[in-house]
């Protein structure tokens, strides 16, 4: 409370108590002067505001208030609100402040600020995505006498949240030219489904990534976009190899739970299986002919799963 008894507070008091005194004086006297209630007016008027500036001082001093301010400031700073009536690059600066090093580590290397500048504007393109949840893959691996192949058949179902007027396009592409995309079913919660016909699918001329060699992109059918979400079904065929395949699934689109199982046919087996991009948090489920690999968090663009099926002993026979 030291504090609060300034001397202003003394002073703001003896001129409240002076203007008081004053006018009482005067006025005992039987004396009405103008000049002389200005004056004592004009005393008691600094002595008040001497005394409530004082006691603002030693509010906005205190620690109590500081942080009441404080916690004000930050609910409207990270307020929903707020953020959204910045702009693209006002929001862009206010993430980078949020992720970017210290200074001190920056100067350590200088080139990871063009990390996360690059981070920072991968992150800003998910909000033009539309995410995926709940997505399962059910995988059968199994052997084609009349080719003399390894074939994967499989179906991958998921949810499709719309974030814009329309639903993105859907994209498939394959590393191999022996691959087929067999359907693509695009279903409604109200029961309305339907398969997207050929003249909704194109083949893509140009292809960013070296691995893949052929790639389609599908429009969703009009009719489907004045819902929030629809569920997508697709079924693939992969050729493989005359005794051996890799099973490859790589996230292109932000993903909610990821659940592919793989069954083997025909004597064949699961060899490997790699994980990559966050590994430790994948649960793995692995037997001689059957593998189940789930992530219940979401899946950023990039990560992925690979298994390896082959025939048991193929290069070493029982009659060898």
């Amino acid at each position: 409370m030291k504090k609060f008894f300034t001397k202003w507070f003394y002073i703001s008091l003896i001129l409240i108590i002076s203007s008081i005194l004053f006018v009482e004086i005067f006025s005992k006297q039987g004396d009405e002067i103008f000049i002389v209630t200005v004056v004592a007016n004009t005393i008691s008027s600094i002595g008040i505001a001497i005394f409530v500036a004082n006691i603002f001082t030693f509010t906005i001093g205190t620690e109590e208030f500081l942080q009441f301010i404080r916690e004000r400031l930050i609910k409207i700073v990270i307020s929903k609100d707020f953020i959204t009536r910045l702009s693209s690059e006002e929001q862009k600066s206010l993430l980078g402040m949020v992720l970017k090093p210290s200074r001190e580590l920056a100067e350590i290397y200088s080139g990871i600020n063009d990390y996360f500048d690059q981070y920072v504007e991968d992150s800003m393109t998910l909000f033009d995505n539309c995410y995926r949840g709940h997505m399962r893959i059910e995988a059968v691996a199994s052997f084609n006498k009349e080719v003399g192949r390894v074939e994967i058949h499989y179906d991958y179902d998921y949810v499709m949240y719309k974030t814009a007027d329309q639903f993105d396009e859907l994209p498939v592409w394959f590393e191999n030219e022996n691959h087929e995309h067999i359907r693509t079913i695009v279903a409604a919660k109200a029961g309305d489904w339907e398969e997207i016909p050929s003249d909704l699918i194109k083949k893509l001329e140009n292809i960013e990534d070296p691995t893949m060699v052929k790639g389609y992109s599908m429009s969703v059918p009009d009719k489907f976009n004045e819902f929030n979400h629809v569920n997508i079904s697709r079924k693939v065929c992969e050729a493989g190899n005359d005794h051996w395949q890799i099973f490859s699934f790589k996230t292109i689109k932000p993903c909610d739970q990821l659940t592919v199982s793989l069954r083997c046919e025909d004597g064949l087996v699961i060899k490997d299986s790699n994980i990559y991009g966050i590994q430790d948090k994948f649960s793995i489920e692995k037997e001689k002919q059957k593998i189940r690999v789930r992530f219940t968090d979401w899946l950023s663009p990039g990560f992925g799963v690979n298994i390896m099926v082959a025939k048991e002993n193929f290069h070493f026979p029982e009659n060898q």
